[in-house]
């Protein structure tokens, strides 16, 4: 059996609780034996205080809560206060870090001293110097340190990797990728995180918080990125809530466009935003004879066979497949769907993207990852050191 904490109750909760109840339709030795919150009472009424499962007033666009009791019959969990207390108490065997991400680096630190495997949620830390360092002290623990983004574990980039790489569309050269808005972005949970408008918190605004998810993704699909050239811009200097019942100061930008350069040739932009609320756009790819578009139904541009799943996989949703690839390394049998150099690589790109739009001028990723360019970490680095 596989004993997971979870530690931290916020909007990503659900996602991830109903990604478990997916995943012990296929295996039922996966369980959560504790979990650690800041409130305890109102962690109890979310999970077991109704029979419809949660769908919070005060938690909007946030995916719903699905009582713990149908996710997992008959195992109730122990509560927490914190990670410490969680971890000291020795009833699990890895954690599931839910928390924000400037508290990402304390978390591993602190299971991974006690051998405990972890999977955080995106971004892996908030600097690179905390990701270097979380990255090293689980290797030299021999313990399992991944990342909880989704994006390798979809079918739509999968299928985009794969006709890339068969020569679908010829010589790969340019990559345009305008996602200048979300369903959730401006009123609803970027206004309601405060620590998301706050560097030294978050890392970043939009070009890290988004951002990651958009360099894993075109990392994943076209290859490694080298340098980069960008321009940031913070509009709302104070952001809030549409009825005006939440305010918050802002110092990360609400929007960023990228200039890419990748390893193989070819290059890309890539447009971030907070300023809209619209449906999220997908990534663009023209080659030497073709091109692949976001709108396209890629279903008869792949042979047969080309995105399944082995074993059960095909039949869990991303969030369960890269809990499975998780538990998979956990207990020997593979490797995590994006492990924690992957992740760290990630956030090399990005933060080089607010390297470049401090700097204006191209900035060599490698620059970055070797931390000889860290200005625009400079504010988190201040705050934050992983053996504190």
């Amino acid at each position: 059996m596989i004993r997971l904490g979870v530690v931290g109750t916020g909007w990503i909760l659900g996602a991830h609780l109903t990604a478990l109840q997916q995943l012990r339709t296929i295996r039922d030795d996966v369980v959560i034996t504790a979990i650690a919150t800041r409130d305890p009472a109102r962690l109890r009424g979310l999970l077991f205080g109704n029979d419809e499962g949660v769908d919070a007033v005060d938690r909007p666009a946030a995916p719903p809560i699905p009582r713990l009791s149908d996710v997992q019959p008959g195992v109730i969990p122990s509560v927490h206060a914190d990670h410490r207390e969680l971890v000291a108490a020795g009833e699990v065997d890895a954690l599931l870090d839910l928390t924000p991400p400037f508290r990402h680096h304390e978390v591993a630190r602190d299971a991974i001293a006690a051998g405990l495997h972890v999977l955080t949620e995106k971004p892996l830390a908030v600097s690179v110097a905390l990701g270097r360092a979380m990255v090293e002290a689980a290797e030299r623990a021999g313990v399992v340190l991944a990342v909880a983004e989704q994006v390798r574990c979809m079918d739509r980039p999968r299928a985009e990797r794969h006709i890339l790489a068969s020569g679908g569309i010829g010589e790969l050269r340019l990559v345009e990728w305008p996602s200048l808005g979300s369903p959730w972005a401006r009123s609803r949970v970027v206004a309601g995180t405060p620590w998301r408008h706050q560097r030294a918190q978050a890392g970043g605004g939009t070009g890290f918080d988004n951002g990651v998810h958009s360099i894993d993704w075109l990392r994943f699909t076209v290859g490694d990125i080298d340098s980069v050239q960008a321009v940031a811009h913070t509009f709302c200097a104070e952001r809030g809530s549409d009825d005006g019942s939440m305010r918050v100061s802002a110092d990360v930008e609400d929007y960023v466009s990228a200039h890419l350069r990748f390893r193989n040739g070819a290059l890309g932009h890539l447009s971030l935003s907070w300023l809209d609320d619209g449906e999220r756009v997908l990534p663009r790819y023209v080659g030497s004879r073709a091109s692949l578009d976001g709108s396209d139904d890629l279903g008869d541009r792949l042979p047969p066979g080309a995105l399944t799943w082995p074993g059960e996989a095909g039949e869990l949703g991303p969030y369960a497949r890269q809990l499975l690839h998780f538990v998979r390394a956990v207990t020997g049998d593979g490797e995590p769907a994006v492990s924690a150099r992957e992740g760290l690589a990630d956030i090399c790109v990005s933060l080089a993207i607010l390297e470049s739009a401090l700097a204006g001028c191209w900035v060599d990723v490698e620059d970055v990852a070797s931390g000889r360019l860290r200005e625009a970490q400079r504010s988190a680095d201040l705050v934050h050191r992983f053996d504190s």
